[in-house]
């Protein structure tokens, strides 16, 4: 196998020097303007080349407009145009992305002969159920999976049939797809949205905030001076999966005259959301907004109280980091991506067990921030530290390079290192080879 080209540098990051290392990324998803994933993609693209020598990525070619005009790209960064399918439905487009996938692979083989990769990185799509075709290039190789949580069978009920059905199909797929990808591409290191003691795989929350976001352009909530009240808010699509029918229900227990609900999103459940919210008797005090601008978002954040979004499977959520950013507590599920950046000091966690465990430990947190508003200040300070301290774009960056000096390491292949980080056996590495930790 080649060897890094140059010398790499000790650092664990990219603040005091690069890691000599030719890193090429796949990256379905990678442009900005265009949402939360392509957003991530092209941002993490621009942070991570500080830190190594080159990077190539490959992107679908409808990205190519979006890159071309926006925000330019370092110029150790190239960016190869890879066209996907345009086939119509959810089925299409899943069959589109992996047809991409071995057209990206055959790319990828033809500049690997002309210019050896010393490390591959698959970074969206993260479809844990999708087998991350380049990563059968021959060095090493690190998967975003993403997500294998399965959604609990005590969440799928006849009640909400279409999005239970939805749910166990998802299951079964991801189940079935998940075992298939791991055996077919074997990557070194698997990184998931989500801890997983007993799979062998890192859990790693991804994105920092939304691509053209700073913590610093988010305003501290005002929310929290109001006197009376409570104002909840939640962003997302208006999905099964993200637990708004939930979050509804805790408040229909609890929520007092002066209590609010501000649901910003559109999906199909908003007629059904929309029903149930007029059922338990709070239709006046619950606003369904559809999506809003993004500085109107930002806004709103500031003058809200608690952010709530019992999602049952998140990978990651934007929304829940740029509400910690705006200094708001964050109640959700001890599930997904979510569980892993919520604590104690900046929300509520609440187990998911069962749908009416859920409700009642969701309006019994509502309730206690409702009654202590010094804890809700508390929480929301600290919720804006973190994002500070652990989930800006510098950060993010430094932790992804200092998973490629992992992964390199276990392969052997840590170059000339004067501290000797160089060859480190396998089985003594952090990340060990997935035949030694996945089964």
């Amino acid at each position: 196998m080649p060897s890094p080209a140059g010398r790499r540098s000790s650092s664990r990051g990219c603040g005091s020097g690069e890691a000599a290392v030719r890193v090429l990324w796949v990256a379905f998803a990678c442009a900005p303007g265009r949402g939360s994933e392509p957003g991530l993609g092209y941002r993490l693209a621009r942070e991570v080349a500080r830190c190594v020598r080159s990077l190539v990525v490959l992107t679908a070619s409808h990205n190519r407009g979006a890159i071309e005009e926006g925000a330019a790209l370092p110029a150790n960064v190239t960016v190869e145009y890879v066209p996907a399918p345009n086939l119509r439905g959810e089925f299409g487009h899943r069959v589109s992305y992996l047809v991409w996938l071995a057209r990206a692979l055959a790319r990828a083989r033809e500049l690997h002969a002309s210019e050896p990769f010393d490390l591959v990185h698959h970074v969206t799509y993260a479809m844990s159920w999708i087998p991350p075709l380049p990563g059968r290039l021959g060095v090493p190789f690190i998967w975003n999976a993403g997500n294998i949580l399965a959604t609990p069978m005590s969440f799928l009920s006849a009640r909400h049939l279409r999005g239970s059905l939805a749910e166990l199909t998802r299951n079964l797929v991801v189940a079935m797809g998940w075992r298939i990808s791991r055996r077919l591409v074997r990557p070194d290191a698997v990184t998931l949205g989500h801890p997983s003691r007993d799979l062998g795989c890192r859990p790693f929350f991804l994105p920092a905030l939304e691509a053209d976001t700073e913590v610093e352009d988010l305003s501290p909530s005002r929310g929290r001076s109001r006197s009376a009240g409570l104002r909840v808010v939640s962003v997302s699509r208006l999905l099964y999966l993200k637990g708004i029918h939930l979050a509804l229900e805790a408040f229909g227990q609890v929520a007092g005259p002066d209590w609010e609900y501000l649901v910003v999103g559109a999906g199909p459940e908003e007629v059904r959301l929309r029903r149930l919210a007029e059922r338990l008797g709070v239709g006046n005090r619950v606003r369904f907004l559809g999506w809003l601008p993004r500085a109107d978002v930002l806004d709103l954040l500031a003058r809200c109280d608690v952010f709530c979004l019992p999602s049952l499977h998140d990978s990651f959520s934007w929304a829940v980091l740029e509400a910690m950013a705006a200094g708001l507590p964050v109640v959700c599920l001890d599930r997904g991506g979510p569980g892993l950046v919520v604590d104690g000091r900046v929300g509520v966690k609440v187990a998911a067990r069962g749908p009416r465990q859920v409700v009642a430990d969701l309006a019994r947190a509502l309730r206690a921030l409702a009654d202590d508003a010094p804890r809700r200040r508390a929480m929301g300070e600290a919720a804006r530290q973190l994002v500070l301290e652990r989930h800006t774009w510098d950060v993010r960056a430094r932790e992804i390079v200092s998973l490629y000096e992992d992964v390199l390491r276990a392969w052997g292949r840590a170059g000339d290192d004067p501290e000797g980080a160089g060859g480190l056996p396998a089985e003594e590495s952090p990340v060990g080879r997935p035949e030694d930790s996945h089964e």
